[in-house]
């Protein structure tokens, strides 16, 4: 929602100029898979608060906030102090063990009851990457049941089956072949539980739940 008026020609053409400049770098002129169409695309320059202000100096309200990662706003003066005093210490280690890490592993452990470890990621896509490997090794089965509309990353087996379609100006990624014959797909508003059964007689039915995420991008 833009809540400030129109901006002059010269901070517009600012905005223009760094329009060109990604779509000659970025694939679709976006960021992953997120482009927006060219009547409501914006660049963001800043954030305060709940706020986004872009290159033209329009102020739009900031209903994502990094998936969560920003819960506390944009700028808190608490999250700028630990973030300064951190990169005054260590900044990047590439996977090396760090004392952060470790007290940050002790709190997740002991907030989150089914957590007896944890891996740290740096996306999302990799995290659900990481699960359904782990669920494939520990159960030794290929199939994976997923929501219709839910959105659990850009790998093969989760960018598949998205609905509604992005606004994006480049085509969609698809996903392997051999990925989708290991899927399973139901409708996103579907019981709490899902029960199929497997090719051979002689074997119990499965079952299996992944719920929707909280970024769903279900039809009511």
């Amino acid at each position: 929602m833009a809540l400030a008026a129109t901006a002059s020609p010269a901070v517009q053409s600012e905005q223009e100029a760094l329009y060109e400049i990604a779509e000659r770098s970025l694939p679709g002129a976006g960021l992953g898979g997120y482009s927006l169409p060219t009547d409501l695309r914006f660049v963001v320059a800043r954030a305060e608060g709940a706020g986004l202000i872009s290159a033209e100096g329009r102020r739009y309200i900031d209903f994502v906030g990094g998936a969560g990662a920003n819960i506390l706003g944009a700028n808190h003066p608490a999250v700028v102090a630990a973030v300064q005093a951190q990169a005054a210490k260590a900044i990047h280690v590439f996977g090396t063990l760090n004392d952060a890490a470790v007290r940050l592993s002790e709190k997740l452990v002991q907030s989150i009851p089914c957590a007896e470890k944890v891996i740290f990621t740096t996306t999302g896509s990799e995290a659900t990457a990481y699960a359904l490997r782990m669920a494939r090794a520990f159960t030794g089965r290929d199939k994976v049941l997923k929501f219709e509309g839910a959105y659990h990353g850009n790998h093969d087996y989760a960018a598949f089956s998205q609905f509604p379609t992005a606004a994006a100006t480049i085509r969609r990624p698809r996903p392997t072949a051999a990925a989708c014959r290991a899927l399973c797909k139901t409708p996103c508003w579907s019981p709490p539980t899902i029960t199929w059964r497997p090719s051979s007689a002689s074997s119990p039915p499965r079952r299996r739940i992944w719920p929707p995420s909280s970024s769903s991008r279900c039809s009511g």
